[in-house]
């Protein structure tokens, strides 16, 4: 198999995976697509590739169309590495994937993106290296391909069984020692960044509770992941905060959007370990989802993880 040459944005995807050395079952071949309207059945066959399983579970549960609609807005806007521009990178890089595996391999007897090779084509693009081989050592193996991504330091093995051009996933490895799953998630903390804009030279993480007597969430960021602008003696940094919550099992879902300006003097935040922000939110006792998009001045730097809170 060839690939024309194509840069394509750089964005990652996570996906929950087997052990090494077993036919890979990937998301999406077990689970039953819920009864949708077609709109967002569409969305759903699709998505479900990328979708993390918190977001699964809440699409399932939603009760209608327009709850729906407005989650489909959300999903793609929380990927969009640059909302300042009118076109939102990962959503046209991800259709633009699934149509290349559609003609890549739609030799294998069912649409491309379905393939073991097509999604691994989704997650993670083309490969840097291609190396196909017939396989002597076991006579129900008939041929052999092994993909390299030399950023991601992983390899992958897709091995015919039945002689009759389909590959399914045989095995993997990792030049760190990492687990597939581990790889991924590993890869997956750069998802909605774009090279050379983000907050510093890693990936920004963020821890989130909820206090319970102050009705408020405490977000926490590590001091040496930030990138601050000096000025006059001060370390500052603007920073947009949106939460999408949603209560499990239960039809409710609210979105806030807060701006907070950090101005301190240097010699007080080469002191410091975290940046500690506060956001008022009253909620009753239940078991939430709380997705956190974190965003940098002016669009640079974007990054999200989703939480689980419960409230007693």
């Amino acid at each position: 198999m060839e690939f024309r040459h194509k840069k394509t944005p750089t964005w990652t995807l996570f996906f929950a995976m087997l052990a090494a050395r077993v036919l890979l079952v990937l998301p999406g071949c077990l689970m039953r697509s819920p009864r949708l309207d077609p709109l967002s059945q569409e969305f759903y066959d699709y998505a479900r590739l990328i979708m993390t399983s918190e977001e699964s579970d809440i699409f399932r549960h939603l009760p209608d169309v327009e709850s729906r609609q407005e989650f489909i807005i959300d999903f793609w806007d929380k990927r969009d590495p640059d909302p300042f521009t009118e076109e939102n990178e990962f959503r046209t890089a991800f259709f633009q994937r699934i149509e290349e595996a559609n003609r890549f391999f739609r030799s294998e007897g069912i649409p491309g993106w379905k393939t073991d090779r097509g999604r691994i084509y989704i997650y993670l693009g083309q490969p840097d290296r291609i190396e196909q081989r017939p396989y002597m050592r076991d006579p129900e193996i008939k041929g052999l391909i092994w993909w390299g991504y030399l950023d991601y330091r992983f390899g992958v093995w897709f091995a015919d069984r039945r002689g009759d051009g389909q590959y399914m996933i045989y095995e993997y490895s990792s030049i760190r020692g990492e687990s597939l799953n581990e790889v991924l998630e590993r890869v997956q903390d750069n998802q909605v960044r774009k090279r050379g804009e983000d907050f510093g030279n890693r990936y920004l993480d963020f821890g989130l509770e909820y206090d319970r007597e102050e009705d408020a969430f405490l977000l926490s960021i590590p001091v040496e992941d930030m990138v601050f602008l000096e000025e006059k003696g001060y370390f500052k940094a603007e920073l947009n905060f949106d939460f999408y919550l949603y209560r499990r099992r239960i039809n409710w879902q609210r979105k806030l959007h807060k701006t907070r300006l950090f101005e301190t003097p240097q010699r007080d935040v080469l002191k410091m370990t975290h940046l500690e922000f506060e956001f008022p939110c009253r909620l009753s006792n239940g078991d939430y989802y709380v997705d956190v998009v974190v965003t940098g001045d002016r669009g640079v730097g974007k990054t999200r993880k989703i939480f689980r809170v419960k409230v007693f």
